[in-house]
């Protein structure tokens, strides 16, 4: 973040005339990045069990350290018909992350027009080490 500021003394230019309002701006850095995630054989990875992941290999976006966990069979019971997947933060430095982001896949048709899936966070989750954010419901598993 950056701050500006224009300075006064209680409102006065110290010879009793009226001074200028003073203005300030607190700025949030915005940072913007995109990772491609390849899922080989994905057939091969149903039946891995409800509740088990895949990881991906991690990578940096945004100055920091990345990863996708991958239910093939669903992160829990109730999304047992579904593919979860997940936006990890891989660091150690304990500091909280927060970020907005979308998940697409696009399933490769062999030859044929691919059909892509994609989900967006309306607002901005609190990354930390521990707590990954994504979609339990990401896609009907017999839809893909």
């Amino acid at each position: 973040m950056s701050t500006t500021s224009s300075p006064s003394s209680a409102g006065n230019n110290g010879d009793g005339s009226a001074s200028s309002p003073t203005t300030s701006a607190i700025v949030a850095q915005v940072v913007s990045g995109s990772h491609v995630v390849k899922i080989d054989g994905y057939s091969r990875t149903r039946g891995h069990g409800n509740g088990r992941f895949i990881r991906s290999e991690t990578y940096h976006v945004g100055g920091h350290r990345w990863g996708m966990h991958y239910y093939p069979d669903g992160d829990s019971p109730d999304n047992a018909d579904w593919i979860s997947m997940y936006l990890f933060l891989d660091h150690t430095d304990g500091n909280e992350v927060k970020a907005q982001f979308n998940i697409s896949l696009v399933a490769d048709q062999h030859g044929e027009s691919a059909t892509s899936y994609g989900k967006t966070t309306s607002r901005l989750y609190a990354f930390t080490v521990t707590r990954p954010w994504g979609f339990g419901k990401f896609i009907r598993a017999k839809d893909h």
